[in-house]
């Protein structure tokens, strides 16, 4: 069974005394809040994090006190202040203003969505994403947040890693998503391998049943850390063998004009082939 927060919590006060658990346990309650979960009372939270009721209640107290949550009739919800916190890091990312209407022209062409995600431990965050108008059931958005190994967003990100942390991540996934680890570590090194070969990672509904998908690496920030980018398509839209054959090569070659044009080295070992920069003309047929 996955660890609960409040168990990844106590274990990192084992590792270290030093380690925070209040402001932990804390941060824990404003991540349980989600697009699919806007409202929550103190029993579902206790539930979604591991914590004890009487502590999320008082730490509830302190969150509604300080404008991070507002109380609402069937519980709670983020308040406006958590905004705050996610602007200067946002802002901070050059990349989603100059890729969007790159983003923009290929999620129209393609029918589905283009997102860039950045690396958060097990999980992902989408930074930016661009969807046509019509583009089926998964509809990522920004500052919502997956697990790495059910996308092929996320397998390109673990591809950018050195060895090191690539194992340590590794490690973290047995520990932390035990389950997920042992149903998803064959198709991580599948993708891996296929990364190094082709310049892209794929996904056949792993995340989200009728929705496939392909990614490239895109590079890494010293301050903010591992970016790749992906398509994904309804399957309905797809024909056989058009993802790996059409949509990837066109993802990893979107990744190094991005990459070229926000002046920074591709991350990852993309084919030349497919690395190279497409016609300056920005339209429909670039990526």
């Amino acid at each position: 069974m996955d660890l609960s927060k409040a168990s990844q919590i106590e274990a990192a006060f084992e590792r270290n005394s030093d380690f925070a658990t209040t402001l932990a346990k804390g941060l824990a309650v404003l991540e349980s809040f989600s697009a699919q979960r806007p409202i929550l009372s103190t029993a579902e939270i206790a539930i979604l994090t591991g914590l004890k009721r009487p502590t999320v209640a008082r730490l509830a107290f302190t969150l509604v006190e300080l404008g991070y949550l507002v109380r609402v009739e069937a519980g709670y919800r983020l308040g406006l202040r958590s905004l705050t916190v996610v602007h200067p890091v946002l802002a901070s990312m050059d990349v989603r203003q100059i890729a969007r209407p790159l983003m923009q022209d290929l999620a129209d062409d393609i029918r589905g969505t283009v997102s860039i995600g950045v690396l958060d431990g097990c999980n992902l965050v989408y930074v930016e994403t661009a969807r046509s108008a019509d583009t089926g059931p998964h509809i990522p958005d920004i500052g919502s947040s997956v697990p790495v190994l059910s996308t092929a967003l996320g397998r390109a990100l673990v591809f950018m890693l050195p060895a090191s942390e690539r194992t340590a991540l590794e490690k973290r996934f047995a520990q932390e998503t035990p389950d997920l680890w042992r149903d998803k570590r064959n198709a991580l090194a599948s993708n891996m391998k296929s990364c190094a070969r082709r310049g892209f990672t794929c996904s056949y509904g792993d995340l989200v049943q009728q929705t496939f998908a392909v990614a490239a690496p895109l590079y890494h920030d010293p301050a903010l850390g591992y970016f790749a980018i992906n398509c994904g398509i309804p399957a309905f839209r797809l024909r056989s063998n058009q993802l790996e054959d059409e949509f990837g090569p066109r993802i990893a070659k979107l990744a190094g004009l991005i990459n070229a044009m926000c002046g920074r080295q591709q991350s990852g070992s993309t084919p030349p082939s497919q690395a190279g920069a497409p016609s300056s003309r920005r339209t429909r047929e670039m990526p």
